[in-house]
C-alpha cells in the first residue's frame, strides 16, 4: 500500500510521438511526459518527483531522459 517506483526513460517530444512514445533508431524507446503522467495516474500511481537528465553520451552526444519517483495513491478506506 505504501509503494513507490523510481525509474528513468528516454523522453521525447509530445510532437515526435502523438502516442506518447516512440521506438528510436537505436532500439530504445523514449517517452513523453505527459503519457508518464497518465500511465502512472491510470495504475493509481502519483508522481512525487520528475526531473529531466542526462542519461549517458551515445555517439558523442547526451540522451536526453526523465527520472521519475512515484508512490502508489491509497484508496479511501484502505489503512
Amino acid at each position: 500500500p505504501d509503494g513507490c517506483l523510481v525509474f528513468t526513460v528516454e523522453r521525447c517530444a509530445d510532437s515526435e510521438a502523438p502516442s506518447g512514445f516512440h521506438l528510436d533508431p537505436s532500439g530504445r524507446y523514449s517517452h513523453s511526459e505527459p503519457y508518464l503522467l497518465r500511465a502512472l495516474a491510470q495504475t493509481g500511481m502519483v508522481v512525487a518527483a520528475l526531473e529531466e537528465v542526462v542519461l549517458r553520451m551515445e555517439g558523442g552526444q547526451p540522451v536526453a531522459g526523465l527520472l521519475v519517483s512515484a508512490r502508489r495513491l491509497r484508496a479511501s478506506g484502505e489503512t
